[in-house]
This record gives C-alpha cells, structure tokens and sequence, in this order.
C-alpha cells in the first residue's frame, strides 16, 4: 500500500523577512517612435498604442477622460477590439508640442 505524501507546511517562523520595495520611478511618455508607427494607418490598437507610448491602459483610460489632457477617445471595432483613430492622435501630439514651445 503506497502512502500518500503530505506538503511540507512552510513555517511563518522560519520565512525570511521581506524587504520593503522601493517605490516605481515615475515614466514619463515617449512620442518618438509613434509617428512612424502612425503612418500610412486610419486606426491603431488601444494596445499597440500604450506599448508604443510606455504607459498602460489604465493610464490611457485616465488621459481620455480628463479636461487636461484630453486624449483623444477609443472607438469600439468589435465586440472586444478598441482602437483609436490616427489623425486624432497626430493632432493631439500636434497640439502638445505647439503648447510645450
């Protein structure tokens, strides 16, 4: 008759103390790349866009929704596919650089 094998239980005693984890540096956008990314398209993915960016999707969700910023808004392609239009993207990096001089 095999016996059956019981998981060693970690002991809290015995764990190694955790160290506490430095904050995140704050990233800050890069446009550089994305006007090539942009060219010769109607619509980019709401995923290639934050990937070309640095920024994650809670970010862009928040800069579409503010008075400040106003990013412009996604669009709905399908059922689960969200895009933003380029030309709106170029006009808003437009309107960043002319208000940054």
């Amino acid at each position: 008759m095999a016996k059956a094998k019981r998981k060693a239980k970690s002991d809290p005693k015995r764990q190694a103390p955790q160290r506490a984890r430095p904050a995140p540096k704050p990233v800050s956008p890069n446009y550089s790349g994305i006007t090539e990314l942009l060219r010769g398209r109607a619509y980019i993915r709401q995923v290639e866009l934050c990937r070309a960016l640095g920024i994650s999707a809670m970010t862009l969700w928040r800069w579409q929704r503010s008075e400040t910023v106003r990013f412009p808004r996604s669009v709905p392609l399908g059922p689960n596919f969200l895009a933003v239009e380029c030309h709106a993207i170029k006009s808003w990096l437009d309107e960043r650089s002319r208000a940054a001089q």
